[in-house]
């Protein structure tokens, strides 16, 4: 292991054998630590990690993504740069298991924002793939407790909140695509209809945030996707009966999500 790095395993009260999979490697590797943090909470545990790390510079990885093999050393590159705050990355989504039908297959492979290293805003990084300096990091106060998942309650908008700060103190925001992990989509039955549908409510409640919309275009949305449904349910209900890749599950997603979506703006 490159003696110039550290890694830190935060365990989030974990109920699993993770404490006695990575004390086996503690032992051979004396740059890897294992943390406990008590607090459930995402935010709770990457805030841990700001306090542990000895080091200048911060990559999140979430406990369901898997590097690729060049991340450390592209890792080094954009710190050795040392022209950016923060940097976020690509994940692709991968499935443990069959696949539901009605998913695509790109599902959980986030939206190429360029294709080099550049400047972007404060909303691209995200996903459990993000380099932080530090130093930001301590001055914008970490991740507000507040956001992100708490165990398996669906909560957004951690990441997006702690960008938007670093933006405004004028911090410097970038993506790159060669800042690359595969990221679990299904974990936690996340591929259910129900949690599709609150998956959607969360992200507007994170939008609501970043974008801090006023109350009145929030009802003026929230109004148009309501009276949206029946003219969605008509056309995808078509679409159901005509298409061989199409199924019920999609229709009630595509018929119902934005009405969910705006809900959760209103919130």
């Amino acid at each position: 292991m490159n003696d110039d790095i550290e890694i830190i395993v935060i365990d989030n009260n974990s109920n699993d054998n993770t404490s006695q999979i990575v004390c086996q490697y503690t032992i051979k590797y004396e740059n890897l630590r294992y943390v406990i943090e008590p607090q459930l909470g995402l935010s709770y545990a990457r805030n841990r990690g700001i306090k542990e790390a000895k080091t200048d510079w911060i990559l999140y990885l979430d406990d369901d993504a898997i590097a690729f093999p060049d991340l450390l050393k592209r890792a080094f590159y954009l710190v050795n740069r040392g022209d950016f705050d923060c940097v976020g990355g690509m994940y692709y989504g991968y499935f443990e298991g069959e696949r539901p039908k009605w998913i695509p297959a790109d599902f959980g492979t986030k939206l190429k924002y360029s294709n080099d290293l550049q400047i972007c805003p404060f909303n691209i990084p995200h996903g459990g793939i993000v380099l932080y300096n530090k130093l930001i990091l301590t001055k914008v106060g970490g991740f507000d407790a507040h956001l992100g998942m708490i165990g398996k309650k669906i909560r957004y908008g951690e990441e997006v909140i702690l960008q938007k700060k670093i933006y405004e103190i004028k911090g410097k925001i970038a993506f790159d695509p060669d800042l690359k992990i595969y990221h679990l989509v299904n974990k936690d039955n996340r591929l259910i209809l129900k949690n599709m549908l609150l998956y959607k409510y969360e992200l507007g409640r994170s939008h609501k945030l970043e974008e801090n919309p006023s109350l009145t275009e929030r009802l003026y949305r929230f109004g148009r996707s309501t009276l949206g449904i029946p003219k969605r349910l008509l056309l995808n209900l078509v679409k159901l009966l005509i298409s061989r890749d199409y199924f019920w599950q999609n229709l009630l997603f595509d018929s119902f999500s934005p009405f969910i979506y705006y809900l959760g703006k209103l919130r």
